[in-house]
């Protein structure tokens, strides 16, 4: 019988990958604990984890059964945003963000539509939309 060849880790994208470079570890292991308990929701709500998103990027490509992510006022840039849309696109069980009280913007807003139509599996995305 043929064995499977063994998957590579996910990675960042070069770009993602190259604007995160040097982060620290906190919201990897945060992640790695909740995958050891099997629990299914992540809450880093009230945090200010900006500097420190490029590990919870990294986290998420690693994760396959995280199925709600609270990020409600973590101070996330557009930029984290952007590029927490583009990895949350191939999550395979998130069903629920809440990013209320970040920044989004016209390009944010426009970014999370994509990821609404690409991601049958997100049910629910709480976010403060802004007008005008």
């Amino acid at each position: 019988m043929m064995q499977a060849e063994p998957q590579p880790a996910p990675q960042l994208q070069p770009r993602l990958a190259s604007q995160w470079h040097g982060v620290h570890d906190t919201y990897r292991n945060n992640l790695a604990g909740i995958q050891l308990q099997t629990e299914s929701s992540a809450d880093f709500s009230g945090q200010d984890i900006s500097l420190k998103f490029g590990d919870l990027l990294y986290s998420l490509l690693q994760n396959d059964f995280l199925k709600t992510l609270k990020l409600a006022n973590c101070r996330l840039t557009e930029t984290c945003l952007l590029d927490l849309f583009e990895v949350l696109k191939e999550h395979p069980a998130i069903e629920t963000v809440n990013l209320t009280k970040n920044r989004m913007t016209v390009k944010t807003v426009g970014s999370l539509k994509e990821l609404l139509e690409s991601n049958r599996k997100l049910k629910k995305v709480y976010a403060n939309i802004p007008f005008g």
